[in-house]
C-alpha cells in the first residue's frame, strides 16, 4: 500500500508539472500575435475621442468603461484613423464580447470566440490586437461589439494604438503587480515542493503531504492569475485557449487546498472530500455543457462562485467549532488565515458580481498571496511540531529499550527479542545464546568508586560490541550481566570464548587496562515453529558461565596463596 501511495504522489507532482509545461509549451509554440520587435514606449490615444451614434445624436466617449444608455443588441463606436505608417496596431480590451472591426465598412478584424469541438464561443476578457496599415489613414474605423452571453455591452477601457514594442512595454508595465505576484508564487511553490520531497524520509505521510497539495494549489493559482491578466495574449494567439485554462484553474483551486486544511487540523476529511468531488464534477459538467452548446462559461460562473462561498462558510464554521470544543491551536491559526482570505475573496467577488469599476483582481491577488504565505507558515509549523513529537517519542522508545550507560539493548529489549524469535524462527533454524558476567566490578566500585565502575561497564560493552559486530545482538540484562543472541548462527562455547578474549587482549594492548569476563555459549536448532523456547538455552549458558567464573575465582585464589 505504501508503494502504491508513493507512486500516486509522484503521479500528482508529474501531472502538475506536465500541466504547467503543456500550457506554456502550447502558448510558446503558438507564438505571440505581435512581431518580435525590440524597444519600448507607451501607447497613444486617438487624436479624437471615440463616438457612438445614438437616437439622440452622436455621443462622445470620454469615460471608461463606457456603457450605452439604452439596451442594444450591438454596440458600435467609431473614429477617424489618424496619419499612420505600416506596423501600427490598435489595442482593444475585450470584455466577454465578440468583436468586429471595419475600415470604411470593410471588415479587417473579427473575433467570434469559439474553441475546437464546440460552436459556442468562448469570449473571455483579453486584448484584441488589430493590425493597421498606412492606407487606413483618414478613413473611418468602427468597432462593433456584441455579447453572446447576455453580459452588459461595454467599451472596457480606452482604445489605443501603437507599435508592437510599445504594446509589449505597456502590457508589462500595467501588469507589474501580476509579475511580482507570479515570481513570489514560483518561490513559494518551489519551497512547498522542496519541503515535500525533503520530508518524504519520514514515515508518517500526513506530516508532509500537505506541502504536496499546497504546491499544486500555488501552481494552479499562479496559472489562473497569469491567464486572467492581459499577459496571456503575449503568450498565445488563441485567446479562447487562454480563457479556458483560466476557467479550469479557477474551478479546481479548492481541490488541492481542502486536503491542506483537513490534514493540518487532523480531520477525517469525509465532508471535505465530498466538496472536492463537487468541484471536480462542477469543472467536468461545465466543460460538457459548453462542448454540447448548452451554456457558455460566463453564464455558468455563478455556480462556481456559489460553491466557493459555501465552502468558505463551511470551513469557517468547522474551524470555529474546533476552537471552541477542542481548543485546537491548528484550528485557531487556520481560522485566522482562512478568515483573512475570506475577507479578500468575498470582497473581490462582491465587486466582480456588481460590475463595479474597480480592479477586483488586484484585491484578490494580494489577498491570495498573503493567504499562501500564512498557510505555508502554518503548515511548516505543524510539520515542525510533529517532527519534534516524533523525535521525543523516539527518545522515549530508545530509553525504554536501551541501556543508558552502555548503549546496548536493555533487559526489556532482550526479553521482547526472545519472544519475537520464539514465534518467528522456522523449523530447522539455528540460534545461539551467550550469557556473560563481568569479573571484578564490585572490587572496582569499592576501590575506585562508581564512576570507575561505570567506565568498566562501558569498556566491556564496547569490547562485546566489537567482538560480535555483524554476528550477534548484545544486551546488558543486569548490573554486571550481559547476553548476546546469534539468530541463524551456530556459535560454540569455545569460539565465543576465543572471540571475546581476542578483543579483551586488543583492548589491553591499546589502553594498558585489563578486563575480565566469564561466559557460556550454547547453540540449538528449532524443531517446530512456535514451540521453541530459549529459556532452556539460558539455563545451559548460565551453567557454563558459572563454571568459568568458578575457575576464574579459583585461579585468583591460587595466585593469592
Amino acid at each position: 500500500m505504501a508503494v502504491k501511495k508513493n507512486w500516486v504522489d509522484r503521479g500528482i507532482i508529474l501531472a502538475a508539472i506536465l500541466l504547467f509545461a503543456i500550457l506554456f509549451g502550447e502558448s510558446l509554440a503558438a507564438g505571440s500575435p505581435l512581431p518580435d520587435l525590440p524597444g519600448g514606449g507607451s501607447l497613444e490615444k486617438w487624436e479624437q475621442p471615440w463616438r457612438q451614434m445614438t437616437d439622440s445624436g452622436e455621443k462622445r466617449i470620454t469615460d471608461y468603461p463606457y456603457y450605452p444608455e439604452t439596451e442594444e443588441k450591438a454596440l458600435t463606436v467609431y473614429n477617424q484613423v489618424p496619419k499612420i505608417g505600416d506596423g501600427e496596431w490598435m489595442v482593444l480590451r475585450n470584455a466577454y464580447q465578440t468583436v468586429r472591426v471595419a475600415v470604411d465598412g470593410e471588415t479587417v478584424f473579427q473575433y467570434e470566440g469559439g474553441f475546437v469541438g464546440s460552436r459556442r464561443p468562448i469570449t473571455g476578457s483579453f486584448l484584441c490586437m488589430v493590425p493597421l496599415k498606412a492606407e487606413y489613414s483618414g478613413k473611418t474605423i468602427s468597432v462593433e461589439l456584441t455579447s453572446p452571453d447576455g453580459a452588459a455591452l461595454q467599451v472596457a477601457s480606452p482604445i489605443r494604438m501603437g507599435t508592437a514594442a510599445e504594446i509589449r512595454f505597456t502590457v508589462f508595465q500595467s501588469n507589474r503587480g501580476v509579475l511580482l505576484f507570479s515570481v513570489a508564487m514560483v518561490i513559494l511553490m518551489l519551497i512547498s515542493f522542496g519541503i515535500y520531497l525533503f520530508s518524504r524520509r519520514y514515515e508518517n505521510r500526513r506530516d508532509y503531504q500537505s506541502f504536496l497539495f499546497l504546491g499544486i494549489f500555488i501552481l494552479l493559482a499562479m496559472i489562473w492569475v497569469l491567464t486572467d491578466s492581459t499577459l496571456g495574449f503575449l503568450l498565445s494567439v488563441n485567446p479562447a485557449f487562454i480563457f479556458l485554462v483560466s476557467m479550469v484553474c479557477f474551478q479546481l483551486l479548492p481541490v488541492p487546498f481542502l486536503p491542506v486544511v483537513w490534514q493540518n487540523c487532523g480531520w477525517d476529511g469525509r465532508t471535505l472530500r465530498l466538496l472536492q468531488r463537487l468541484f471536480w464534477a462542477n469543472c467536468a459538467a461545465q466543460g460538457l455543457l459548453y462542448f454540447f452548446d448548452v451554456f457558455s462559461y460566463p453564464r455558468m460562473l455563478p455556480v462556481t462562485h456559489i460553491l466557493l462561498v459555501l465552502t468558505i462558510f463551511y470551513l469557517l464554521w468547522r474551524l470555529v467549532k474546533d476552537v471552541k470544543e477542542k481548543a485546537s491551536a491548528s484550528a485557531k491559526n487556520l481560522l485566522g488565515i482562512v478568515g483573512i482570505f475570506s475577507v479578500f475573496g468575498l470582497a473581490s467577488l462582491f465587486i466582480f458580481s456588481l460590475g463595479m469599476r474597480k480592479d477586483n483582481s488586484k484585491l484578490f491577488r494580494w489577498g491570495l498571496l498573503i493567504f499562501v504565505v500564512l498557510l505555508l507558515g502554518e503548515t511548516w509549523s505543524k510539520l515542525i511540531r510533529l517532527v519534534q513529537e516524533r523525535i521525543q517519542m523516539e527518545v522515549y522508545k530508545k530509553m525504554a529499550y536501551q541501556d543508558v550507560l552502555t548503549g546496548l539493548g536493555n533487559r526489556t529489549a532482550f526479553e521482547e527479542r526472545i519472544e519475537e524469535l520464539e514465534e518467528s524462527l522456522a523449523a530447522g533454524s539455528l540460534v545461539s545464546l551467550a550469557m556473560l558476567d563481568l569479573n571484578g566490578l564490585k572490587q572496582v566500585n569499592d576501590t575506585g568508586g562508581h564512576r570507575a565502575g561505570d567506565q568498566l561497564l562501558r569498556d566491556i560493552a564496547g569490547c562485546l560490541r566489537r567482538a560480535f559486530e555483524g554476528m550477534g545482538e548484545c544486551y546488558r540484562i543486569g548490573g554486571d550481566e550481559f547476553a548476546v543472541l546469534f539468530p541463524g548462527t551456530e556459535m560454540t562455547n569455545d569460539t565465543c570464548r576465543t572471540m571475546v578474549h581476542r578483543e579483551l587482549a586488543r583492548f589491553h594492548e591499546e589502553t594498558g587496562r585489563e578486563l575480565s569476563i566469564s561466559g557460556g555459549c550454547v547453540s540449538s536448532r528449532v524443531e517446530e515453529k512456535g514451540k521453541f523456547r530459549i529459556s532452556g538455552m539460558m539455563e545451559q549458558a548460565d551453567a557454563l558461565m558459572y563454571e568459568e567464573k568458578r575457575m576464574f575465582h579459583g585461579s585468583r585464589d591460587g595466585e593469592g596463596k
